[in-house]
Parts: C-alpha cells; sequence; structure tokens
C-alpha cells in the first residue's frame, strides 16, 4: 500500500483521487491488478490540490463482494453515486463527497442485511480547495435513464443478458431520480417499499434521455428476478414469420412458409404454427406438383450467445394435408387417347427435428436462419409413403 501512496504522489497533477476496494482474506477469489486503458477528464478550472485516498473498509475488516453484484459492495456503490445515484440535491453534479457519504452509507446498510459482518468504508484527504470537486455530470449530453418520482421505490439496473448490476438508485418524491448508462439495452427492475416487484425493459442510445413511468413496468416475481437478472425474460411470447426452400421425397425443389407463435420459459420455449408449402418434380415422363398445408407444434432448448444472440434446437411433430397433382408429357400421351393427368390427396404426419441461430434487433425484434429435418410419412397410391424432407429458412419476428 506504501508502494501505491507513493507512485499516485508521484503523478504530476494537481489533484490525485485513488480507490481501492481489494481483500486477501478469501483465497477462493482469486485476485490480481491489470492495467485499463487511460481516459481524459476535462474541467474548467482546478478547484483543489492535493491527494484523496478512498477505501472500501476500514483497517483489518474484509471488503466484502456480492455474488448478486458481481462485485465488491463499495465499488458498486461508488461507481452507482457516480451515474447519479448520489447526487443528494439533484442539480445534475455528483460531487466527491456525495459519491462517497452515499458509497459509505449503502455499504454499511448491504454489509449489515447481508453477511451480518459491517464494512466502514474510509478516506484521507489532504486538499486545498475553492469548491466542491465534482466527478460527474447527469444533465449534460451524455446517455441517461430518467425514473418516476415517488417514495421509496429501489431500482437495479442490468444490462441485457447479463447478471452484473449497472446501477442502483432510490426513488425521490420531489423529483426524478437520473442514473447516467452507457448506450444500450437494459432490465429495470422496480421494488417497492410495499413489496411488489415489477421489471421494464428499455433501449437507450447515445445521447439520449429515457424516461419511464410506473406503466412501463409490468408485474414480475422477486425470484425470478433475483435469479436471472437481465437475463430474465421480460416480453415471452414471440410471432415470427420464416421463408425458405427445401427438397423431399416426393419433390425435386419446393418453397415453404411458416408462421409460429411461441412462448418462452427463459431457456426453453414451446411453439405453435401454421405451415404450407409448394413444390415440383419433373421426369421424363410427368410433371408434378405438391402441394401442402398443416400445423406443427415444437419445443425448443435455447443457449445464449453473448447478449444479442442465441441458438436453439428442439423437435416436435407436423400434421399435412397434401396434395399431389401427375401431369404425363412422354410420347404415349401423344400416340394414345389416355388420362393425361391424375389427383391424390392424403394426409401426413410425422416427427420433425432443426435448430436454428437468432439475432435480436432492438429489443423486440429479431432475425433468425434455421435448418430442420422431417420424417412425415403419408398413405399415396393405399401404400404408407415416406415423405422426408430437409429444407432451410430464414425469417424474422418480434416478441410481445
Amino acid at each position: 500500500m506504501s508502494e501505491i501512496a507513493d507512485r499516485v504522489r508521484a503523478i504530476p497533477a494537481a489533484l490525485r483521487v485513488l480507490v481501492t476496494d481489494a481483500c486477501r482474506t478469501d483465497p477462493t477469489r482469486p485476485k490480481g491488478v491489470s492495467a485499463e486503458p487511460a481516459f481524459a477528464m476535462s474541467q474548467v478550472s482546478a478547484p483543489a490540490t492535493g491527494f484523496v485516498w478512498l477505501y472500501a473498509s476500514d483497517a483489518g475488516e474484509a471488503a466484502q463482494e456480492s455474488d448478486e453484484l458481481r462485485g465488491g459492495l463499495f465499488t458498486h456503490y461508488w461507481v452507482s453515486g457516480l451515474r447519479g445515484a448520489a447526487d443528494a440535491n439533484g442539480d445534475g453534479r455528483v460531487t466527491l463527497a456525495e459519491s462517497y457519504d452515499f458509497a459509505f452509507s449503502q455499504t454499511l446498510l448491504r454489509s449489515a442485511r447481508g453477511s451480518g459482518v459491517l464494512q466502514h468504508p474510509t478516506a484521507t484527504f489532504a486538499l486545498q480547495e475553492a469548491a466542491p470537486i465534482v466527478l460527474t455530470h447527469t444533465f449534460g449530453p451524455g446517455t441517461k435513464v430518467e425514473l418516476p418520482r415517488e417514495a421509496d421505490a429501489h431500482y437495479l439496473v442490468y444490462a441485457v443478458g447479463s447478471r452484473s448490476v449497472v446501477g442502483e438508485v432510490w426513488s425521490n418524491p420531489d423529483r426524478p431520480s437520473i442514473l447516467a448508462v452507457p448506450p444500450g439495452e437494459y432490465i429495470v427492475h422496480r421494488r417497492t417499499a410495499n413489496g411488489a416487484s415489477a421489471v421494464a425493459d428499455i433501449a437507450v442510445g447515445a445521447t439520449e434521455d429515457r424516461v419511464l413511468a410506473a406503466s412501463d413496468f409490468r408485474a414480475m416475481p422477486e425470484e425470478e428476478l433475483a435469479g436471472k437478472g437481465g437475463g430474465v425474460v421480460v416480453r415471452p411470447y414471440e410471432v415470427a414469420l420464416a421463408i425458405g426452400a427445401g427438397v423431399s421425397r416426393l419433390t425435386d425443389a419446393s418453397g415453404l412458409a411458416r408462421l409460429t407463435v411461441t412462448r418462452s420459459f427463459g431457456s426453453w420455449a414451446l411453439a405453435v404454427g401454421a405451415r404450407g408449402a409448394l413444390g415440383v418434380q419433373d421426369t421424363e415422363s410427368n410433371d408434378v406438383t405438391v402441394t401442402s398445408l398443416g400445423l406443427e407444434a415444437t419445443g425448443e432448448l435455447r443457449w445464449p450467445l453473448g447478449a444479442r444472440a442465441m441458438i436453439a434446437a428442439g423437435a416436435g411433430a407436423a400434421a399435412d394435408a397434401v396434395w399431389q397433382h401427375v401431369q404425363r408429357n412422354d410420347q404415349a400421351v401423344a400416340s394414345a387417347p389416355m388420362k393425361t393427368s391424375a389427383d391424390f390427396q392424403a394426409v401426413a404426419a410425422g416427427p420433425i427435428a432443426f435448430a436454428r441461430l437468432r439475432e435480436r434487433i432492438g429489443l423486440r425484434a429479431f432475425v433468425e436462419l434455421s435448418v430442420r429435418g422431417e420424417a412425415l410419412a403419408a398413405k399415396l397410391d393405399d401404400s404408407l409413403e415416406p415423405l422426408g424432407s430437409l429444407s432451410a429458412a430464414v425469417g424474422g419476428g418480434a416478441s410481445f
């Protein structure tokens, strides 16, 4: 620690602020230090000079970590404070003192409520300041979320697809609570004093203000949100349209279309759909047209690929009404009077299996690519005939 202090004091800057949140009491959590890219901080003037050191805990205390927060308690609350949660007077500026006061009180409260072992952040100030040191501005052109005015509502903000908490803030009945966030997609968890739990999903663009109202939240059990965080399914219903092509025992080529409605349950989903296909088969003696209309029901398992993509595999069953039209075109038709065409009807049913890759576009829309194999069978010419097929399709849809 003394070496770190010496290195910081050697930096040729008028004002130096050092924050440490590290603990060596738990051997199951590997520690280490890595350098990250530098970033600029601009300020009109230098209102203060000196040295400030914020510590996550007092001497001899553990700097506690949280599995839910995916990090240290003090760092989580200090960063949340810089995002706007520590703006005590609502002026759109978070000062060094405000950020430390917020992190101190919240860390103390969380450690008492969690492990029961109190954690007391501490600080060393060796400053000469002409005005409060402002660390962040939340009323500028940055990206931020504005939460409703109300008493005693607690908000947790997760990045979509992640269990890490981006920010945490309490509501204020006198003014909106502001939380500055990077551009992206977020799940906002709202907990009220009476125990009600609700969630909203939002997308925030660069320099955009996203204003949330109480009506934007939909009820969801606390346990589900606590367990899944940003991976929770806020809009479980999906409708999708796919168009593709394939081959089968009865056709050399066919075009197909499917319309499906899906109910997602997190890592798995159930779907029902309507389907249709039109295919052709040309031989030396016959031109064959095959038309089908049917229904299908499937189930699938899903695996996320980052925050926006997922891969799924599933199986199910389908049933089709099939119409086959055969037109003879060989020389025997031209030389002798005989029937030149025939029509056949059948019902085909059997199992299907598929895999697909999906990419989300925004919070609700998605595009996907799928492949599937089917082993339907139909009674044609008084015998059970296999109608096995392979196909690929592209599609898109939306969740609601």
